[in-house]
């Protein structure tokens, strides 16, 4: 067993699941886990979906010094490379290790500029490695991280339970958080222009932080081809999946591709549904795999007008279990117990 702390800017949060299953395992493998969060949650409460957690004010460093003397972690793991300096503060006032794991937000978006300033602290002997996805590697080490420092991982997902080989519905799904490079527009348009009769899904996460109001706007002016949905528990997703035979996955390709892996690509897989996303990078033919990649619209609507096929179906499940917690999770492991 070891004792983590989970140093995280803000907790819990409806677009973080891959946090809530990272720490869900960690705890199901008998690890003593501290979360702390920076930050208010974005809907100001608690949910029985996450992890228990203390709020932490930054600025508070005599109830940080109480925590970490009563806790005593053996190492402390965050997410996103930008939150470094809060990691390794703690790592060096305690001498343990840290890791942290990076995400396309931080390290395809503006914080990509701050990697020069970030790197001394990841390069020290106090940071085990970033995980973060194969084709930020030469990101990274453009931005000065050591090649050794860079830990190649796929996104954590629990396989398990979004696996269901049962059939599909014929609705088509898009999600993710409601963000300008997730291209909603583009995915309302799609829809308007199916004359088939399939319902199109749409659950936009993040009605309190992030624009979803306006994909509302948009759709109402544009007849209602979407069923734009509240957020649902992370847990009550694979029913939400098993209504579907197709997601498809939008994104902006200009001035530049800041779509990473979504996970809801491998959920989706595991679930039996056939995926289809936006070519905004060449990397995502690795990770969609047996799943299709779209140019343009139209494009689009040629792929979806058919149900994926048995083959491809299959050759999804197993695809999928490349982003399995339970594996992924192991890569971490072996970084703290080195």
């Amino acid at each position: 067993m070891t004792k983590i702390l989970a140093l995280l800017r803000e907790y819990p949060r409806y677009s973080q699941t891959y946090t809530e299953t990272e720490l869900r395992y960690l705890r199901t493998r008998g690890h003593a886990v501290k979360v702390v969060s920076q930050k208010l949650p974005e809907f100001g409460g608690r949910t029985p979906e996450h992890q228990d957690y203390v709020y932490l004010d930054p600025r508070d460093t005599v109830g940080l010094t109480r925590l970490l003397d009563e806790f005593a972690p053996e190492v402390v793991h965050g997410h996103y490379v930008h939150h470094a300096p809060e990691l390794f503060e703690v790592a060096r006032r305690l001498d343990i290790p840290f890791t942290v794991r990076g995400h396309s937000y931080d390290i395809l978006g503006h914080h990509q500029d701050e990697l020069p300033s970030l790197a001394p602290m990841i390069n020290s002997s106090l940071c085990r490695g970033i995980l973060t996805f194969p084709f930020t590697r030469s990101i990274l080490e453009a931005g000065g991280i050591a090649s050794d420092k860079i830990v190649e991982c796929w996104p954590v997902v629990d396989y398990a339970r979004f696996h269901d080989e049962s059939d599909n519905g014929d609705a088509v799904i898009n999600m993710g958080a409601a963000k300008p490079k997730k291209n909603f527009e583009a995915y309302l348009e799609l829809a308007a222009r199916d004359r088939s009769g399939r319902t199109y899904s749409l659950y936009p996460l993040g009605e309190v932080t992030y624009p979803s109001a306006e994909i509302r706007r948009l759709n109402g002016e544009l007849g209602e081809p979407v069923q734009v949905h509240q957020p649902v528990r992370h847990s009550a997703m694979r029913a939400i999946y098993k209504r579907h035979g197709w997601l498809v996955y939008t994104a902006k390709t200009k001035p530049r591709a800041t779509l990473g892996w979504p996970m809801a690509v491998a959920e989706a897989q595991a679930a039996g549904v056939g995926v289809c996303v936006q070519n905004a990078r060449p990397d995502l033919a690795e990770f969609v795999g047996p799943g299709e990649l779209f140019d343009d619209l139209d494009q689009a609507g040629e792929i979806i007008a058919q149900p994926p096929s048995a083959e491809s179906r299959k050759r999804g499940f197993e695809h999928a279990r490349r982003s399995d917690v339970a594996e992924q999770m192991l890569v971490i492991e072996r970084l703290w117990a080195s």
